[in-house]
């Protein structure tokens, strides 16, 4: 759950290069706490692919949203003013 919302959050202020450094930060802290409680390797991978799959959705989930808000935005009608000759102002 933590790191569904740690992909929604990176998702909607990143590009996808931050995936990179997520994923390893979720590796290690999810093989070191499996460590400390002595789980099982099996247990440890499986925990570690819900770890990374979990923050790829949210990433994805993350960007969807940010889209889904830019997209309302640029269609609002003080935006469609903008685009036009007659409402443009001189640069000087």
């Amino acid at each position: 759950m933590i790191s569904l919302l740690a992909g929604i959050v990176l998702g909607q202020r990143f590009n996808i290069f931050i995936l990179v450094p997520g994923i390893a930060l979720a590796l290690v802290l999810v093989v070191g706490s499996g460590i400390e409680r002595a789980d099982t390797l099996w247990s440890i991978v499986l925990t570690a692919v819900g770890a990374v799959l979990s923050l790829q959705l949210g990433y994805f989930l993350g960007n969807g949203i940010r889209h889904i808000l830019l997209g309302s935005r640029n269609r609002s009608p003080a935006n469609s003013l903008q685009g036009s000759a007659s409402a443009r102002r001189a640069a000087h």
